[in-house]
């Protein structure tokens, strides 16, 4: 018993192909289907030749997302196909030790900071004394107290900055989703620990849509950016959506074939990320 339907799409790309000889006659290729899969389509203004390939459809707007920091993941707020809203928060990582470095740094400013004051004070008595007496100091003393207080200041620049960044490391134990849209994927269990940078969730938007494809040696040559294209889907055969190349890759994959993306022109529901086209 089938348990899914499977939707299948084609995506017909027109090319024309610049050739000198006109006046002969070729006749078209055989369409090739491979194991019942609709093919992208390619053809020769001149001669009406057409060639089908494979694709998938991806979102435009897509992201891997991750924690700019390591821990344990505390809790994982939403699922695969869960909708999301930007800045909202998706997962937490256990925080303990974050807030302890930051507490850390805090006591790091204010030691820093009385520092600080004594130094500003020693100084400011070697001052006065030698306004009093002008014997009774030496200047190289004076100079000793004032690069003391110099120094402590810039102590306390320095664990102002650490305490800053113990606070956005502390932030950053929360994941929030970057802009609206849909999680497609997750990477990672509750209590697992990771690592920064290590994908949490893939998650795509919602709206623009294209289609990814590998093209031949033979044909990535025939392409440029804005190409027309069609794109039938199996459902609704008789409909016509338009799109057009938006990315030509410039370095060949497997079996010397090139990628291309199809930017479709007419977003639909019916166009979802994954399905074959």
């Amino acid at each position: 018993m089938r348990t899914a339907k499977t939707w299948i799409a084609t995506t017909a790309i027109i090319l024309g192909f610049h050739l000198a000889a006109c006046n002969r006659q070729e006749t078209p290729e055989p369409v090739e289907r491979i194991r019942a899969i609709k093919t992208i389509t390619v053809t020769e203004r001149a001669f009406g030749q057409v060639r089908k390939f494979p694709g998938l459809v991806e979102a435009v707007d897509r992201a891997s997302l991750s924690f700019e920091v390591g821990g344990a993941v505390r809790k994982l707020h939403k699922k695969v196909g869960d909708k999301v809203s930007e800045g909202q928060v998706i997962a937490v990582l256990d925080d303990k030790k974050y807030r302890l470095n930051v507490d850390a740094a805090h006591a790091e400013v204010k030691k820093a900071e009385a520092q600080v004051e004594g130094t500003r004070r020693n100084y400011e008595r070697n001052r006065r004394i030698q306004k009093m007496d002008p014997g009774a100091i030496s200047q190289r003393s004076i100079d000793q107290a004032e690069a003391s207080y110099e120094s402590a200041q810039q102590t306390v620049g320095y664990a102002k900055s650490q305490l800053n960044l113990a606070r956005q490391n502390l932030a950053n134990t929360k994941l929030v989703a970057p802009i609206d849209g849909v999680i497609a994927k997750r990477h990672v269990n509750p209590h697992q620990e990771v690592s920064r940078g290590q994908p949490i969730y893939d998650m795509f938007a919602e709206g623009a849509i294209e289609v990814a494809i590998d093209v031949p040696e033979t044909v990535i040559d025939s392409l440029y950016l804005g190409l027309p294209t069609e794109i039938r889907f199996s459902k609704a055969p008789s409909h016509v959506y338009r799109g057009a190349i938006s990315e030509i890759g410039s370095v060949g994959g497997p079996a010397s074939t090139f990628p291309i993306k199809v930017a479709v022109q007419e977003v639909s529901e019916k166009f979802q990320p994954g399905m074959s086209a």
